[in-house]
Order: structure tokens, then sequence, then C-alpha cells
């Protein structure tokens, strides 16, 4: 799956995204799920487990990963702090997010292929365009 993400600085659905791709599916609240997303990472590090089959179908991907560019470029536009500021912490994170959520997706037609690598491209560039991320 992923191989650092930021847990703290990821919103509920994207945690809920990371929680049921390994098999949790329970709401809770986003400290309950920070706490169970960091648990079940240290399991995988440690442990031969093993994730459920990915639940997602491509369209799902697709249409998160179209919300979650503009929100990324949004906050890219409005960046003014440094690399160790909460900011830049919050955009990296977004940015993993949506990036592993592009690698785990599964692209069955080439016209899927196709926006699954401009959506890599795009994820890339809007983290290197303008401040070097």
């Amino acid at each position: 799956m992923e191989n650092k993400l930021n847990v703290g600085r990821l919103a509920k659905a994207e945690l809920s995204y990371h929680l049921r791709i390994r098999g949790v599916t329970e709401d809770t609240t986003v400290g309950i799920m920070r706490s169970t997303l960091r648990g079940l990472l240290k399991l995988e590090k440690s442990t031969s487990f093993v994730a459920p089959p990915y639940p997602f179908t491509f369209a799902d991907d697709k249409e998160a990963i179209e919300v979650g560019l503009p929100e990324i470029k949004n906050l890219i536009s409005k960046f003014h702090g440094t690399l160790s500021s909460s900011e830049y912490a919050k955009i990296t994170a977004k940015i993993g997010h949506y990036t592993a959520r592009a690698n785990n997706c599964n692209p069955s037609k080439e016209d899927e292929k196709n926006i699954r690598s401009k959506f890599l491209v795009q994820l890339v560039k809007g983290g290197r365009e303008k401040y070097s991320i």
C-alpha cells in the first residue's frame, strides 16, 4: 500500500478510505480512526497482514481524485509557509493520499489507464509546479 502516510493530517473521508481498503468499515470519530489506522500500518510492517480485496471501483476512485485535485491546487495556491509548516504537511499528506488512491485504482480499459496516468502526472506537477513540494 503506502510507504509513508501522514495519518495526523488526513481528513475523515481520507481516513475512511485508508481504513476501508484495510478491511475496517466502522464509522467513528477522527481520533479513533487515526489511532486504528496507525495500528494497522504498524501491523502491516511487522506481520504478514493481508488486506482484503480492493473495495472501490475505478469510477469511485476517479470521482474522489477529481474532487481532491482542485482542493490540492487551492491549498498550494494559498501556501506561503515553510517546509516545516502545518500547511506544507497538509498539502503533502493530501498529495500522498490521492497518489496512493491513484496507484490503488484498478483501471481495466485503455482509457482508464490513461486517466490514471494523467491523475498521477497532475499530482506530481501540482506538488512541484510552484513551490517545489
